[in-house]
């Protein structure tokens, strides 16, 4: 005798598969960023505190290096 709710399994897999498929493309995509990855790993917060402090600046061309790099 079937059971009455294996519709819903079968419902639950075809959702499973569907995003699954989905989601290949986005194996490629996120493949192309992989060289930024430690520009991701950045700390903002670290790095403004290496750079804040008051009695010794750093260099604007430093700055300016740094910005464009990253």
């Amino acid at each position: 005798m079937p059971d009455e709710n294996a519709w819903v399994y079968e419902e639950y897999t075809t959702l499973v598969d569907k995003f699954s498929e989905a989601i290949k493309p986005l194996d490629g995509y996120m493949a192309t960023y992989n060289k930024y990855s430690n520009e991701y790993k950045l700390d903002p917060d670290q790095v403004i505190k290496k750079l804040d402090d008051n009695d010794n600046p750093p260099e604007i061309d430093f700055l300016k290096k740094d910005v464009k790099f990253h």
